[in-house]
């Protein structure tokens, strides 16, 4: 009875456990009232004759917006500020160099008509020419007459405008309209240089190149006042185009879904907020618990028919609610982000990493309930259904027997691959055309299947966490070599060669009734790993016939023998073996009873054998799974085999018979939802390898004669 209500108390705190992430799921949900239509372009209305429910606007779709802004842009006019000061400059610079250059090109009482630029006597005006003076007012009439007309340094976003493209010239508060090739280029700007006809050429070169320097553009950018104004534009740029009023009829029973009728659609679908008038919150509260919590219970109700081990054991099933947990907020948070976040989410990495832990089934049901409540929240479910079960299907079954870097690569290939095709045939479906595709999302979904390569550091990461155990590492841990199954092999030969043949018979047999072979071997080669410690005191480990146990008391021995349960629990945790691994040690005996030393006292005492038995009995517990209960149906058979000598095939079908009764006469079965059916099985297959062992020949009737 007490064992009854420890086994419900279990079960109910799991599924507190269950109702908690159906809470935290349907809190992280958006509490929004869902537009009640699907559609998509190309497919005809499969609902009634829509009709509007009320006014609204209809919204551009992204390519007109596109378009409205590429036009507001290629239109507008940037502001271009005209600086007066920056001629005033030029004008001082020049004056103040043409005084400083002087007297070194005139000297003494000199012109420049008299010397040359270089300070020699000058023939070409013998009698002289103008004075500083007049070469001062050439240079600043030159100047004035440049600034007049403008020096314009474009910016370099604008380098590309034609000579007729219009801006905007600031001149203090006044902007008006004026185009590029009203300006003077700073190139044209020194071209363009016009001095008197009456200055020599040595002249003009001198007064030129004290003009070169000084020049500077006086027609400049403004930026902020730019920007400012476009944004201006750009905000009052309509993201609507007309409009359809209440009653006016939208799209029709089996009408073929367009672009414009799509656009409209969506326009509704966008104004959906306005369904919501006289909306009751809780009831939205409760629509959205009673979708995640049914499909969570149908979850529950896999785990307990085909993984009843992994739901009873609370750190799996946490760690699978916190993965749904996880991906569902993952789409909570793409869905309210832009294109094109949701196609980055690696949903795929969901039944990789269950599959690695649990199986196939399991990791395709975990997949299927993920997507379920996923899809609800999504636009286009049916496409996005389509896209991400497809691909975990082809995640689950490429990767099947992935055991090398090389083989995980080549399961994302055919990932890859999937995703591909299932999107070219959604695009050929919606688009009827291969010259429509968007083929933009191609490059999205190969970078979603790059990210789902992080499943496999992550693995590592979950066993740690969760104390759950993935293949990978139940391989790693099947090797003799490593340590703890070699320190067995030396100082208990016989105890290793025991576990070896368990190991044998137990993995054929869990493979026939459909459980996790690898982690039966991998449980059945370290189920002995305690008698590493006292290896004499055990029957397969005496090389001589003198026992120990002769110099014991029973009481002494029954608890030798039990100990070694205990210590391989120990050994286990020090060599830091996973949980699942340590169940075998600590069931392969259940609550059985040490007969053999539990008779010898008996006889000693002359008690009878209904007498208290607890110094007898392992302290268990009991077998809870098909894995644990067959490693401990091989361990008592393979030890009971050794001590027949030439066995018949009936010797060795009452062996196994007189085994499998004994254990269920014992109930030491109860918890491990072994059927009948199942140890049928079990029976055959320990049968037919005992047979093998024992090289038994089967005995056929001899043919009868006439």
């Amino acid at each position: 009875m007490k064992k009854l209500v420890i086994k419900h108390r279990r079960l109910f705190s799991r599924y507190l456990l269950v109702l908690a992430a159906a809470v935290g799921i349907t809190i992280i949900i958006p509490k929004d009232v869902r537009f009640p239509y699907d559609f998509e372009v190309g497919k005809p209305w499969r609902y009634d004759n829509l009709l509007a429910p009320f006014d609204f606007a209809i919204e551009k779709s992204e390519a007109e917006r596109s378009l409205d802004m590429e036009r507001v842009l290629a239109d507008f006019l940037p502001y271009y500020e005209k600086k007066p000061e920056v001629a005033a400059t030029a004008q001082r610079n020049f004056a103040a160099d043409l005084r400083l250059r002087w007297p070194m090109i005139a000297g003494e009482g000199g012109t420049p008509a008299e010397r040359d630029l270089n300070g020699n006597p000058s023939a070409a005006v013998p009698n002289g020419g103008p004075d500083s003076t007049q070469l001062l007012q050439a240079g600043l009439q030159a100047l004035e007459a440049l600034y007049k007309q403008g020096i314009l340094a474009l910016d370099t976003t604008h380098r590309s405008y034609p000579v007729d493209h219009g801006l905007l010239e600031l001149n203090g508060k006044v902007a008006r309209k004026r185009r590029v090739g009203d300006f003077l280029s700073m190139q044209q700007a020194q071209n363009q240089i016009l001095l008197p006809t009456t200055l020599s050429a040595e002249e003009t070169a001198f007064v030129r190149e004290l003009l070169l320097p000084v020049l500077r553009p006086d027609v400049t950018y403004r930026r902020h006042t730019s920007e400012q104004a476009m944004q201006a534009e750009l905000d009052q740029v309509s993201s609507h185009r007309g409009k359809v009023g209440e009653g006016e009829k939208i799209i029709f029973t089996g009408e073929i879904v367009t672009d414009e009728k799509a656009q409209i659609l969506a326009s509704l679908r966008d104004e959906s907020d306005r369904y919501t008038e006289g909306y009751e919150p809780y009831a939205l509260w409760v629509g959205y618990f009673a979708i995640v919590a049914i499909s969570l219970a149908l979850y529950s109700m896999f785990l307990l028919q085909y993984k009843a081990d992994v739901f009873r054991h609370w750190r799996s099933l946490l760690f699978m609610l916190l993965l749904v947990l996880a991906f569902i907020s993952l789409t909570v948070f793409s869905e309210a982000r832009e294109y094109p976040t949701l196609f980055l989410v690696p949903y795929c990495i969901v039944p990789i990493i269950i599959r690695t832990f649990f199986g196939t089934r399991t990791a395709l049901f975990t997949h299927l309930v993920v997507l379920l409540i996923a899809g609800f929240l999504v636009s286009n479910s049916g496409e996005f259904m389509f896209l991400h079960l497809l691909a975990g299907l082809a995640a689950i079954f490429s990767n099947l027997r992935a055991q090398y870097w090389s083989q995980f690569f080549m399961a994302m290939a055919w990932l890859w691959l999937t995703y591909c095709l299932s999107w070219l045939a959604i695009g050929l479906v919606q688009q009827g055309s291969f010259y429509h595709l968007d083929t933009e999302p191609f490059g999205w979904l190969s970078l979603n299947v790059f990210f789902c390569l992080m499943a496999y550091p992550l693995i590592l990461v979950f066993e740690r966490l969760f104390g759950v155990v993935s293949d990978i590492t139940l391989r790693e841990l099947s090797d003799l070599n490593k340590p703890l199954l070699r320190e067995l092999s030396f100082k208990a030969p016989g105890t290793m060669q025991h576990s070896v043949q368990v190991a044998n018979l137990a993995e054929a047999a869990i493979a026939e009734i459909g459980g996790s072979a690898l982690l039966t071997k991998v449980g059945a080669l370290y189920h002995d790993i305690g008698k590493i410690k006292n290896p004499i005191f055990f029957i397969e480990n005496q090389a001589s016939g003198d026992s120990p146990h002769d110099a014991l008391e029973p009481e002494e021995s029954a608890r030798m023998i039990i100990s070694h349960v205990q210590n391989g629990v120990d050994l286990a945790r020090k060599h830091r073996l996973p949980d699942s691994v340590i169940d075998f040690i600590k069931t392969h005996h259940g609550t059985t009873r040490v007969e053999f030393f539990w008779s010898r006292y008996t006889k000693l005492r002359g008690q009878e054998p209904a007498a208290n038995d607890d110094r007898f009995r392992y302290a268990g517990p009991l077998p809870f799974s098909k894995e644990t209960a067959v490693v401990m149906l091989a361990d008592s058979l393979e030890a009971a085999s050794r001590v027949l000598k030439q066995p018949s095939s009936k010797d060795i079908d009452a062996l196994v018979e007189r085994i499998v009764h004994l254990k269920i006469e014992d109930e030491q079965l109860v918890q491990s939802e072994l059927t009948f059916r199942e140890l049928h099985q079990i029976r055959k297959v320990f049968r037919k390898m005992l047979l093998s062992i024992h090289h038994v020949r089967i005995a056929y009737p001899e043919a009868s004669t006439p």
